[in-house]
């Protein structure tokens, strides 16, 4: 899997996995430890275990990104079976807000 925003998504961008969704709530400046300044994106979800809502954070481009919550991490190990299977992706950008 390989996700790449060419730019920062919106605030309220959701990312679909499969049938776990992740919805942008904040873009972060951080300094690296060369010095370069960037940013990281925060996400909230729900466990692929248990359902408990966590928050994970990701550069623009994403290799791989948390699937459970702190309790259920299983670094490596593919939710359901995955391993080696390809997985759906979808980005949904956020709702124009209507006056």
């Amino acid at each position: 899997m390989e996700i790449f925003f060419p730019a920062t998504p919106a605030v309220g961008t959701r990312m679909q996995i499969d049938l776990q969704v992740y919805e942008m709530l904040a873009v972060e400046p951080y300094v690296r430890r060369d010095g370069a300044i960037t940013e990281l994106l925060r996400w909230e979800s729900m466990c692929a275990k248990c359902g408990a809502t966590f928050h994970t954070t990701s550069t623009r481009r994403i290799s791989s990104i948390t699937r459970r919550c702190a309790e259920h991490r299983r670094a490596g190990s593919p939710v359901s079976g995955r391993r080696g299977k390809s997985v759906n992706v979808t980005i949904v950008p956020p709702r124009e807000k209507t006056a």
